[in-house]
C-alpha cells in the first residue's frame, strides 16, 4: 500500500483554511472544536454546503467522459479540477473507433454531435489526448487514487487490453486524484479471434472494431471472407456486396435479423431521416410540437422493453412476424434453404438485436456464398474449415466484437489489496453498473449489470453522471473523505439482479455478448429492468448503502459539516452565481449551445440592443399563474476577431396555461473580441432618423457610485459592473453601468413624460446601447414626439440619452409607441 506523510484530514484542513477568507462576516470560528479537531474548526469558518475543492481524473473521452467534463463546465460539480485521459488521439470514444461499413446508426453524424458539442461547451480544454491509465492505487492514509499514465505515441487508435504496451512510450506520468471515474467504455476493446494460424494468412486482415479509414475501397474486386453474424457482420455485409467479386459469410449460428427499433420514425429501409429545412424550421418555432415528436419517438424505443420477457405476447408477436419475414426474403432471393440454418430456436432478442436492413438480400447475392461451421484455421491463403476444405481469399474481414467481461483494463487495487481485474475476472459485481466493493471513490460509467441491450445508451450515460455527481457533492459538502458501498451491497444487488434475469429471453440458450460470448454465462452485464428502471433508482440515490468515512472521525463531530450557521446562498449569492431567491442572469443569459459557433464568455458580453413590444396587459401579480420565459436564437453574426459576436435573440413572457405571449423582446448581445470564427456579418442595423431640433421633453438620469450594484440585485454577477479590474481590461475607466439599468431607467423616463407612467400607454420600446456610463455621471433624456399615430392611438416617439459629463450618446437609435396621457400637449421637465 502506498503511504505518504500527509493524512487525508491534515490536507482537507489546509484547504477548508483557505476558503475561511471568502466569508469575513461569518462571525469568527466556533472555539469548541480549536486543538480539538482542526477539520471541524476550519469547517465552523465557512458556510454550510461550500464545496470542498477536489480533483477528479475520468479514463476516456467518449460520450461518458465528455459527460462528467460538461457537469464541471455547467457547475454541477464545483469545485472540481478534472483531468480525462483519452488513449486515442481523438475524443468520442467508441464513436471515434469504430467507422465499419454499414455502421448504424449513422456514425459521421453522431460523431461530428459529439465534436460540436465538446467544441461549444468547451469541453476539449479537460482532454488529454493520446495518454493511457496503466494503473490505479488508493492510498488509505492520503484518501486519495495513485495514477500511472503512459504517454502514447500519437496514433489515431490506440489499444487498451490487459498486457498490451503496444504503441506506449517511455514517458510516464504519476499523479492522484480524490475521484476516479472509468469512463472507458465497453465497445472498444476488441479482439481477435481466436482461430489458430492468423499470422500466417498472405492477404488483409481487417477487424470492424479497428478499420482503417477508407479501407473498404482496398476490397474493390477482391474476394473476401467474412467471419461471423453478430451487430457489425449483419451490417457490414449490404455495405460491401457492391464493391467485392466474391464474399464468403462464415458464420458459426443462427440469428434473428429484425426490423429496426422505432422504424416507423426512420427513413426508406430503415436508413437515416434526413430532416427538410422547413421541417427544421417548424420544430425551432414549435418548441412543444417538437417535444411531443421526441416523446414519440422515445415512447417507442422503450415500449418494446416487454420484448425481452420470456413468453410475453409482445415476444410471441415479434418471433411469428420476425420468422414470417425472414421466411419469405430469403424465398423471395432463392435461398430458402438458408431460412432452415438461420431462423434460431431461441427467443428474439436473446442475442442482441440487429436492424438488418439489406443482410438477407446480400446473403441472396450471386457474390455471396454462406459458409455454416466454425473456422479451423487461417491459412497462408485464406481460411479452413472442420471438414477440411480451403478457401482462398484476398483479405479477411473479423467481425468478431468486443471483450464484454467487464474486467477493467489495468490493475486497481483499492483498500484491503483487492485488486479489480482479479474480482472482476472471476465474477463482476457492482452496484447499480457504477460502484464495487474495496473500491473507495471509484466510479464506472457503463460498468456490470447496465443497460446494455436495452436501447440507446446515452440518456444512460447522463443519469449515471448525475448519480456520479450526486455522491461527490455529498463528500463534498458533508464532510466525508470517501464512500464505497457496504461490502455486501454489490452482492446481493447482483443477485437481485441474476434472479430477475432468469425471467427474460436474454437467459435462453443462445451465446451473446450479453453472456461474453457463452451459452451459459452469468447476465451479469445487464439490468434488471427496463431504462426507465434504472433512472428512476439512479435518480434516487440509497445513501445508507455505502460506507462513508469522515474526516472528523469522533462521533461527537458527526455534524461538523453544519459549519458557520449560514448557508452558502447567504454567504455568496451576490458575489458568485448563488442562487438564493434571485434570478441567476449569467446562466439565463448563457443560454443553450449554438451550433456552428464557439462558446462564448458571458462575463465579456454586453448588450448592443433591444426592442420589447407589450402584446397583452401585463398582469399585476403572477399569483395563481405559472409564466415562462422562452428563448430562441434568431442570428448570430461574425463582426471580426477584434471586435465580436453578436448574439440576436427573441425572448416571449408567456402564460404556461393559455400559451398566451405578454411581452416579446429581441435583443443584440455583444461579445466583445470574440469574432473571427468564420460566420455570417449580418445585415447593417436600421438608422433611425430624429427631428433635427432640440427636444421636446427631457428626463434627468442621476447614478451614485452604489448604482451598478443593482446588476447584483437582480441575479447579474458579471464583475464588469461590480469592480474596476475587469472593465479597465477591456478599455473602460472601471465599472460601468451599461445595458438593463441604462434601458429600464429611460423607458420610465419616456413611459412618465409623454404616457404619464401608466403601463397601458405604452406599446414598444427599442434603443441601440452607444456607450456606457461611468457611476456617479448625470445623463438626460432627451424627448421628440413625431405627431404621428398608429391605429390604436399609439404616438411614434423618438428618444436618446446624453451623458452630461463628456456630452457622448448613451442611448441612440430610440422609438417607441406611447399613447399620449393628453395629446399634443408637451411638457418641458
Amino acid at each position: 500500500m502506498v503511504t505518504d506523510s500527509e493524512t487525508a484530514a491534515e490536507r482537507v484542513a489546509k484547504c477548508l483554511r483557505s476558503l475561511a477568507d471568502k466569508f469575513p462576516d461569518s462571525g469568527g470560528a466556533t472555539e469548541a472544536w480549536r486543538n480539538v479537531d482542526d477539520v471541524a474548526y476550519a469547517l465552523s469558518q465557512i458556510s454550510l454546503f461550500t464545496p470542498r475543492p477536489i480533483k477528479i481524473i475520468a479514463i476516456g473521452a467518449g460520450f461518458a467522459g465528455l459527460e462528467i467534463a460538461h457537469a464541471v463546465e455547467s457547475g454541477a460539480l464545483p469545485g472540481a479540477e478534472l483531468v480525462i485521459y483519452e488513449k486515442d488521439s481523438g475524443i468520442g470514444g467508441t464513436w471515434f473507433e469504430n467507422r465499419y461499413p454499414g455502421f448504424y446508426a449513422d456514425r459521421n453524424d453522431i460523431y461530428n454531435y459529439v465534436q460540436s458539442v465538446a467544441e461549444q461547451n468547451d469541453l476539449k480544454k479537460y482532454v488529454n489526448l493520446c495518454h493511457k491509465v496503466t494503473n490505479a492505487e488508493w492510498n488509505e492514509v492520503k484518501q486519495r487514487w495513485q495514477v500511472t499514465v503512459q504517454k502514447m505515441d500519437g496514433r489515431e487508435i490506440a489499444i487498451s487490453s490487459p498486457g498490451v504496451v503496444e504503441g506506449e512510450t517511455d514517458e510516464t506520468i504519476n499523479t492522484d486524484c480524490d475521484i476516479l471515474i472509468n469512463a472507458a467504455g465497453f465497445f472498444n476493446n476488441w479482439k481477435w479471434p481466436a482461430i489458430p494460424g492468423r499470422q500466417s494468412f498472405h492477404g488483409d486482415m481487417l477487424h470492424s472494431a479497428a478499420w482503417p479509414k477508407d479501407a473498404e475501397k482496398s476490397l474493390d474486386g477482391k474476394t473476401v471472407a467474412l467471419i461471423g453474424n453478430g451487430s457489425s457482420g449483419i451490417q457490414i455485409l449490404p455495405a460491401i456486396i457492391d464493391r467485392v467479386q466474391k464474399v464468403y459469410v462464415h458464420i458459426r449460428s443462427a440469428t434473428w435479423v429484425t426490423t429496426g427499433l422505432a422504424e416507423k420514425f426512420a427513413g426508406p429501409n430503415g436508413s437515416n431521416l434526413v430532416f427538410s429545412e422547413e421541417q427544421k424550421r417548424q420544430w425551432a418555432e414549435n418548441t412543444e410540437e417538437y417535444l411531443q415528436y421526441r416523446k414519440e419517438v422515445e415512447d417507442s424505443m422503450s415500449s418494446r422493453f416487454r420484448l425481452y420477457m420470456a413468453g410475453s405476447k409482445i415476444q410471441e408477436a415479434a418471433r411469428k412476424f420476425s420468422t414470417e419475414q425472414m421466411t419469405r426474403k430469403l424465398t423471395e432471393g432463392g435461398k430458402v434453404e438458408l431460412a432452415k440454418l438461420l431462423l434460431p430456436t431461441w427467443e428474439v432478442g436473446c442475442r442482441r438485436p440487429t436492424p438488418g436492413n439489406g443482410y438477407l438480400e446480400a446473403l441472396c447475392s450471386d457474390k455471396c456464398e454462406v459458409v455454416f461451421g466454425d473456422v479451423a484455421a487461417f491459412t497462408p491463403d485464406g481460411l479452413r474449415i472442420a471438414s477440411g476444405a480451403e478457401f482462398k481469399v484476398d483479405a479477411v474481414i473479423c467481425a468478431t466484437g468486443f471483450d464484454l467481461s467487464c474486467v477493467p483494463r489495468f490493475p486497481i487495487i483499492g483498500r484491503n489489496e483487492v485488486n479489480l481485474q482479479d474480482s472482476w475476472r472471476n465474477n463482476p459485481e457492482s452496484y447499480l453498473s457504477v460502484t464495487a466493493a474495496d473500491m473507495p471513490n471509484y466510479f464506472t460509467v457503463i460498468g456490470p449489470a447496465s443497460p446494455l441491450g436495452h436501447g440507446s445508451l446515452i440518456p444512460s450515460i447522463e443519469f449515471v453522471a448525475a448519480y456520479i455527481c450526486d455522491l461527490v457533492r455529498k463528500l463534498q459538502t458533508q464532510n466525508y473523505s470517501s464512500v464505497c458501498p457496504k461490502p455486501h451491497i454489490p452482492r446481493a444487488y447482483q443477485k437481485q439482479s441474476l434472479a430477475w434475469l432468469d425471467r427474460t429471453v436474454w437467459a435462453s440458450n443462445c451465446a451473446s455478448t450479453f453472456k461474453n460470448g457463452t451459452v451459459d454465462g452469468k447476465l451479469v452485464s445487464l439490468h434488471p429492468g427496463s431504462r426507465l428502471h434504472m433512472f428512476k433508482l439512479l435518480r434516487t440515490p440509497r445513501y445508507e448503502d455505502f460506507d462513508w468515512t469522515s474526516l472528523s472521525p469522533n462521533p461527537d463531530l458527526a455534524f461538523a459539516w453544519l459549519a458557520n450557521g449560514f448557508t452558502i446562498e447567504e454567504d455568496e449569492a451576490f458575489y458568485n452565481g448563488g442562487k438564493a431567491d434571485l434570478t441567476n442572469f449569467d446562466k439565463n443569459s448563457a443560454g443553450a449551445p449554438i451550433p456552428g459557433v464557439p462558446k462564448l464568455d458571458i462575463k465579456r458580453m454586453v448588450d448592443g440592443g433591444k426592442r420589447i413590444s407589450f402584446l397583452k396587459p401585463t398582469p399585476p401579480t403572477s399569483a395563481g399563474r405559472q409564466f415562462e420565459q422562452r428563448m430562441r436564437v434568431i442570428g448570430v453574426y461574425d463582426k471580426g476577431k477584434r471586435a465580436g459576436t453578436v448574439v440576436q435573440t427573441e425572448t416571449d413572457l408567456v402564460d404556461v396555461e393559455t400559451n398566451d405571449v405578454y411581452t416579446r423582446v429581441v435583443g443584440n448581445n455583444f461579445y466583445i473580441g470574440q469574432g473571427g470564427w468564420g460566420g455570417p456579418k449580418g445585415p447593417s442595423a436600421e438608422i433611425l432618423t430624429r427631428p433635427n431640433r432640440h427636444p421636446d421633453l427631457t428626463y434627468p438620469l442621476i447614478t451614485t457610485q452604489e448604482t451598478p450594484l443593482l446588476y447584483r440585485l437582480n441575479g447579474d454577477t458579471n464583475p464588469l459592473h461590480a469592480i474596476p479590474e475587469p472593465g479597465r481590461q477591456m478599455g473602460f475607466k472601471g465599472a460601468i453601468i451599461h445595458g438593463l439599468w441604462t434601458y429600464n431607467a429611460t423607458l420610465y423616463a419616456v413611459l412618465v413624460v409623454v404616457g404619464g407612467s401608466q403601463a397601458a400607454n405604452i406599446k414598444t420600446f427599442e434603443a441601440k446601447f452607444a456607450s456606457p456610463l461611468n457611476p456617479g455621471d448625470k445623463a438626460t433624456v432627451q424627448v421628440w414626439r413625431l405627431g404621428h399615430y398608429d391605429s390604436s392611438g399609439f404616438e411614434d416617439i423618438r428618444f436618446a440619452v446624453q451623458n452630461d459629463e463628456n456630452g457622448k450618446e448613451v442611448l441612440t437609435n430610440g422609438r417607441a409607441f406611447i399613447k399620449p396621457v393628453r395629446s399634443g400637449v408637451i411638457h418641458k421637465m
